[in-house]
């Protein structure tokens, strides 16, 4: 996952969190690693920063060494993707679309209400509004992981970008059956997200 900053109640950044099943890391405001979590159970985790290699990405303690890596995913620092103007962008896609042979129709952005999605529904529509292409978010809320707000933030702010929001769900009944025989999904297991993508297809 990408970092995500830790904002003071005066809209400063004070630092970066990056978290996975079994760790979360806590960077300084400056992309150094200060706190690397170990979670032994969902309310009490310990700091093995003292054990960590940071080259090799790997916890040594006496003969034993765990992959971090493997739990918990960081992108390169600092982040260097950017756009120099939105508006610019927006006109770049549609020629782009146009110039591929998408013509006025429909189109629908699976939607998580997260920045990336939201980014990417914003430029989608923008861009669709100039070839004629209607654009529809599809959200899909995954029982019972998310909360219920969640859903909510999505079509509160699908229809503050003026987006229609088509409000999907998991089975509920596979959904329960897979968390008490399997438990909760992590990386590399991710059934959570094929889960997600099945109301999207029907």
């Amino acid at each position: 996952m990408e970092r995500y900053p830790v904002i003071s109640s005066r809209g400063e950044i004070l630092a970066w969190i990056v978290s996975g099943g079994e760790f979360t890391a806590l960077y300084s405001r400056e992309g150094r690693l200060e706190k690397l979590i170990l979670w032994i159970n969902s309310e009490y985790g310990i700091n093995v920063i003292d054990y960590y290699d940071e080259k090799t990405r790997t916890l040594h303690v006496e003969d034993n060494i765990v992959t971090v890596w493997r739990h918990i995913e960081d992108v390169p620092w600092p982040p260097v993707y950017t756009i120099d103007s939105v508006d610019e962008y927006v006109e770049w896609l549609a020629e782009k679309l146009w110039s591929e042979g998408i013509k006025p129709g429909r189109a629908v952005v699976n939607y998580s209400g997260g920045k990336d999605s939201l980014a990417a529904l914003y430029v989608l529509a923008e861009a669709g509004k100039k070839i004629g292409l209607e654009v529809y978010a599809a959200y899909v809320y995954v029982w019972p992981l998310e909360p219920k707000y969640s859903a909510k933030f999505a079509e509160c702010s699908a229809r503050k970008l003026g987006v229609e929001i088509l409000g999907l769900e998991t089975d509920r009944d596979y959904m329960a059956s897979r968390l008490k025989n399997t438990g909760l999904p992590y990386r590399g297991v991710r059934w959570c997200t094929y889960q997600k993508l099945k109301p999207l297809k029907k």
